[in-house]
């Protein structure tokens, strides 16, 4: 079952619901508009169901300045740090209430510097920063943000700035979601540079008794928006788009459009009906009088055709690309929009992350079990 979170404000009895699937959705007909080298992988280590750090819920990775690879947790509410041969150096437990600890995190993890980290309690509204020196991730600060707006994504772009990636409150009518430059000295501001429109979802309508309920899902094939920052620009994709348009941090204005003219496929009604049913399943146990073929009716006419967007600048930007089989291929862009490379395929392996050189994936098999693998990429040639 998909996972999903519901939150409820008993004033008008609302609620918002973004449920997320891991499986790829379907875009062009075939790849044959990507041309670039193949990007060949290394595989440098695993940490399996006998590794002596169990993988759990590994949601980001990333190289920090020594060469170690640090891993967040958000199952055991920890940031692991194992040495180039995966074997583990170390464990930062995270989870509590007081400086420096979380609850709820975020999957992102950023890194400036390869030693300055940022997480997000994400039900705190919380961000915590860390400096990592003397082999240990030491506290800096906290700073809780203006909750009105969600934090979708955030880059850590200067000792005292981050990039957020704000989305619309759970009970806005706005048609907008924001990038924002936060910074971190007291006094404590925020100021957006860009406005973009917000992603697509669906207002769902039902009644349990008394109560009238309502809430916003999120599909798999409902368009999103994703956001990579680095050195003074914005890099701004739109999945039903391949490409990104680049813009100025300082004034949001647009510099450069580098999306790709590829043609759009239609969502079929088969998949429509497939794709409410599954959600319906899912909320069964919650709501039974969901209005099904209002759902299909309200369900996107075309796909998206980018699954997923990792930026690792200045190497350059990743985008997972969909096809009408349901298959994915990673393809690197520079930042300029030229196709670089493809890489290799991962047909059992879902990214995880990809930074400085390094692809980290995960596979899980009939049992459960989870096998996290970290490859070495080979950039230099292409």
């Amino acid at each position: 079952m998909r996972q999903f979170h519901i939150i409820c404000v008993f004033s008008m009895i609302l609620i918002s619901c973004n449920m997320g699937s891991n499986k790829t959705g379907t875009g062009v007909n075939d790849f044959s508009y990507i041309n670039g080298e193949a990007i060949d992988k290394e595989l440098l280590f695993e940490i399996g169901p006998d590794h002596e750090l169990v993988a759990g819920n590994f949601a980001n990775a990333r190289v920090l300045a020594d060469g170690r690879i640090a891993i967040l947790d958000t199952r055991s509410i920890s940031l692991h740090i194992v040495n180039s041969d995966g074997s583990l150096f170390s464990s930062t437990s995270l989870e509590g209430r007081g400086p420096g600890e979380v609850e709820n995190l975020s999957s992102n993890l950023g890194l400036l510097d390869g030693n300055r980290v940022a997480l997000y309690d994400y039900l705190m509204a919380k961000f915590s920063l860390y400096v990592y020196a003397e082999n240990l991730f030491n506290y800096v600060q906290d700073f809780i943000l203006e909750p009105s707006m969600s934090v979708d994504n955030y880059y850590y772009y200067s000792p005292n700035q981050l990039i957020l990636h704000r989305s619309t409150s759970r009970m806005s009518e706005s048609q907008h979601e924001s990038v924002t430059l936060f910074t971190t000295d007291e006094p404590l501001t925020e100021k957006k540079v860009l406005q973009i429109p917000k992603h697509q979802d669906l207002s769902v309508s039902t009644s349990e008794g008394s109560l009238n309920l309502m809430f916003n899902y999120s599909s798999k094939y409902h368009t999103r928006n994703n956001i990579c920052a680095f050195r003074g620009t914005i890099y701004y994709n739109r999945t039903d788009s391949v490409g990104f348009k680049v813009h100025d941090l300082n004034s949001g204005a647009q510099l450069a459009n580098y999306n790709m003219d590829v043609p759009a496929i239609l969502l079929t009604r088969e998949e429509k009906e497939s794709e409410v049913d599954d959600f319906i399943g899912d909320t069964n146990d919650l709501f039974n009088s969901i209005d099904r073929d209002q759902l299909i009716a309200d369900m996107p006419e075309i796909k998206p055709l980018v699954n997923k967007v990792v930026c690792d600048l200045p190497d350059g930007i990743w985008m997972a690309l969909l096809n009408e089989q349901n298959e994915s291929t990673w393809t690197l862009f520079s930042d300029s929009g030229r196709i670089k490379g493809i890489l290799d395929p991962l047909p059992d392996e879902s990214v995880i992350s990809i930074h400085n050189g390094h692809l980290f994936t995960e596979e899980s098999n009939d049992f459960g079990d989870i096998t996290f693998r970290a490859y070495r990429i080979s950039l230099s040639d292409i």
